[in-house]
């Protein structure tokens, strides 16, 4: 019975730290996307408003603790969707870039569960 309760506890503690890992790489995503289309689009005013909100070294950040956490906690395919969106990234392709969040944001919402919550 303990052990069963052990078990149980680390598999959630191992699913919150998931769906923080995941969480993570989203807004990091997103924010990529967005810089970039403002920098495409010449809004400049926009740009610098992301950038003062995001700073540099807190973007790098959150890119460190996104690869780590996806590394530690994600699945198989989270993983390679996130070598994805970096490649996609560094090339500055906006397209693959959407595309890559699109698709991550539908394994997020199948592993963790929330998929149902769309009907």
């Amino acid at each position: 019975m303990a052990m069963r309760s052990a078990i149980r506890d680390a598999r959630e503690r191992s699913l919150d730290e998931r769906r923080n890992a995941y969480l993570v790489a989203l807004r990091m995503q997103r924010l990529d996307i967005q810089r970039l289309e403002y920098q495409q689009g010449k809004e400049l005013g926009k740009l610098e408003e992301v950038e003062r909100t995001w700073p540099k070294g807190e973007r790098v950040r959150m890119s460190i603790e996104s690869k780590i956490a996806i590394e530690a906690f994600g699945s198989t395919v989270a993983r390679d969707n996130r070598r994805r969106a970096v490649a996609a990234y560094v090339a500055q392709d906006l397209g693959e870039m959407r595309s890559t969040y699109d698709e991550f944001l539908a394994v997020v919402r199948m592993e963790l569960g929330t998929a149902a919550l769309d009907s």
